[in-house]
């Protein structure tokens, strides 16, 4: 999926939330996509790692994302 493809499901003021593992190039590429709707990109990468995973999902939870 190119970084371009996400701009037409941006709204404005409107962040990203990227989770996985991504090059610094393609983070860029979203970010500039997101800066055109005033948006901010946040990217968290993923470990296997029962912990990790449930306190990535209470945050998630308690930032109201699902």
């Amino acid at each position: 999926l190119a970084a371009c493809a996400i701009r037409p499901l941006l709204v404005e003021n409107g962040d990203v939330l990227m989770v996985g593992s991504f090059s610094a190039l393609t983070v860029a590429h979203v970010a500039v996509q997101a800066a055109a709707c005033s948006g901010c990109v946040h990217v968290c990468g993923v470990l296997n790692v029962s912990t990790f995973n449930k306190e990535l999902q209470t945050i998630l939870t308690s930032a109201a994302w699902k």
